[in-house]
């Protein structure tokens, strides 16, 4: 059988900081096949183009109009499939890719990271809850989600358990949002979420507090490093002394990551430091969830090194709570297993 891998993403055809922002944006779902080598799947030619809409009219029309015409190919292809060389091939989704707030969107699920509740769509872990390492909440299940539904069709509520609407996908035959379908994209959790706002407190505390370098010293060693290959295309950007975050695209914060031993690491004075330590940790458990390939017993390790860093960085800083994003790397170790290497699904 086929398995299809959409992707999904909204994009401006004008200039995205003019007057015109959003006024022309383009919600676009295009898709591969999960059956060809990772390699063939990332080239240009074997994306093909599946809708395009208008943001505005896709939310005035709704999910359902929209994506009708394209469930019912999809319908047509699971019941009846298409015959190839004399052979009937039958197809179904594999899973949604995209990022949180377009993954919440067609999923049903809040898309208010910063004040919902519940804002996790692997589990129903509440926001007050995301602290308490110790405690595992449920997992989301096709069953739990049928019934947050049924409370919703009651009118009674305007959301459930974090769900605002039954998602159109789940009239697939083999296909629902929480088998799960909605796979992780690595670039916005990892490398816009966790790493950028994680690295700001460790380099803030290596600048403020130990006095190892200083922000300029650091921003002069980015600015005349060596780079080489892919690097030579993803440089890091400087890092702004009251930035909350590392203001890097995804590629610019992994380079700064990878690199950050090699470029500032003989300023460190006291190596076995608790803080560069656990910028090490973050370090190692990025290349395993990055990793092409990683064996059962890795994603083994990726789950213990996950809860070790977790715990870490609560217990040195406080005071910088965990955010949703630390949050949803939890889930990876059993996302790995179910979708193989994340690094095949992002969506950068």
């Amino acid at each position: 059988s086929l398995k299809l891998i959409l992707y999904q993403d909204a994009f401006e055809i004008v200039n995205p900081l003019g007057s015109a922002k959003k006024k022309h944006k383009i919600l676009e779902v295009y898709f591969t096949l999960a059956n060809f080598d990772p390699f063939y799947r990332s080239s240009i030619e074997n994306l093909q183009l599946l809708l395009l809409c208008r943001e505005v009219d896709f939310k005035y029309f709704g999910h359902d109009k929209v994506f009708s015409k394209m469930l019912l190919d999809i319908n047509e292809l699971e019941m009846n499939g298409l015959v190839i060389s004399g052979h009937v091939v039958k197809a179904t989704v594999f899973c949604i890719a995209g990022d949180n707030l377009g993954s919440h969107n067609i999923g049903g699920f809040t898309e208010n990271f910063s004040t919902s509740t519940y804002c996790c769509r692997y589990c129903l872990v509440t926001r007050s809850e995301l602290h308490d390492l110790q405690k595992a909440a449920p997992p989301r299940t096709v069953q739990n989600y049928s019934e947050a539904v049924e409370e919703l069709q009651s009118g009674a509520l305007t959301e459930s358990k974090g769900l605002k609407f039954d998602s159109a996908f789940n009239s697939l035959t083999y296909f629902h949002v929480c088998q799960p379908g909605l796979p992780p994209c690595i670039g916005h959790d990892v490398f816009e979420g966790v790493v950028a706002y994680d690295l700001a407190i460790y380099i803030k505390y290596f600048v403020k507090v130990k006095k190892f370098f200083t922000y300029s010293q650091l921003n002069r060693r980015i600015r005349q490093f060596s780079y080489q290959g892919s690097d030579a295309t993803s440089t890091p950007s400087e890092v702004v002394e009251k930035g909350v975050k590392i203001g890097g695209q995804a590629a610019e914060n992994w380079s700064l990551l990878r690199l950050l031993p090699i470029i500032i690491g003989e300023k460190i004075r006291d190596t076995e430091d608790p803080v560069w330590q656990l910028t090490v940790h973050l370090k190692e458990l990025v290349e395993l969830i990055c990793a092409p390939k990683i064996a059962l017993s890795q994603v083994a390790l990726l789950n213990v090194l996950i809860g070790k860093y977790l715990e870490t960085r609560k217990e040195l800083f406080p005071d910088d709570k965990l955010k949703p994003k630390n949050h949803y790397i939890v889930h990876y170790p059993a996302l790995i297993l179910k979708f193989g290497p994340l690094i095949r699904l992002w969506t950068m």
